[in-house]
């Protein structure tokens, strides 16, 4: 977090000197964005676009802020304006489909999802995504399929290693779910979510004895 409070500073001091330039106060939005400052950073982003109306990031980025602080339609629009802007913008687009499922609309999700790996077919995040909206699909084979994807990608993804344990316990793959979330705590040791749904998972688990859940 260090970094990103040392990263604003040297971005304001940068603004002190130049305060019309658009790619600064995107970056300035970016980094308090990543320090949970959504507020100042959806600030910095309108700014942003006031000053280059068409920079599709920082409409992108505008998004992100308006997303955290709970503003969804708002953040919506944002999104599709950067699409708007840069149609191949895979970021906006799995970005959006996120947005999508939070909002409940599971098919425009997965649409916005897949179209990103169009984009990039690399996208680990965007891999992870759809799984979570597959999931909500009712399509948990798929689902699991596309959790595998992006750990392929991206091995040190705990985000996705306990997805991909949420939806093998609802297969009823309780061992393999186990040790999903196991690797998921080991990348992040305060994961909480994973460490409450292994401990879930050990109780549903009747080969489960007591030695294994006092570990």
């Amino acid at each position: 977090m260090h970094q990103y409070e040392k990263a604003i500073g040297h971005y304001q001091q940068a603004l002190a000197l130049q305060p019309n330039q658009p790619e600064i106060y995107n970056n300035l939005s970016s980094a308090q964005l990543a320090a949970g400052h959504a507020a100042e950073a959806a600030a910095a982003a309108r700014q942003a676009v006031t000053l280059q109306p068409d920079f599709a990031l920082a409409h992108n980025n505008l998004a992100n802020a308006l997303a955290d602080l709970g503003n969804i339609e708002e953040a919506a629009a944002a999104y599709r304006r950067a699409i708007a802007l840069q149609p191949n913008f895979p970021e906006a687009h799995s970005n959006l489909g996120t947005l999508l499922i939070e909002e409940g609309y599971i098919d425009e999700a997965i649409a916005a999802h897949r179209h990103a790996l169009a984009l990039t077919p690399d996208y680990p995040e965007a891999h992870n995504n759809l799984g979570f909206a597959l999931k909500r699909q009712g399509l948990p084979d798929e689902a699991i399929a596309a959790y595998r994807h992006a750990i392929s990608l991206k091995p040190n993804f705990p985000e996705a290693y306990s997805n991909l344990g949420n939806a093998l316990k609802d297969m009823g793959q309780l061992d393999e779910a186990s040790a999903a979330y196991r690797r998921a705590i080991t990348l992040r040791p305060g994961f909480h979510e994973a460490h409450s749904n292994l401990i879930l998972t050990l109780l549903y688990d009747v080969n489960c004895d007591a030695p294994t859940l006092a570990r």
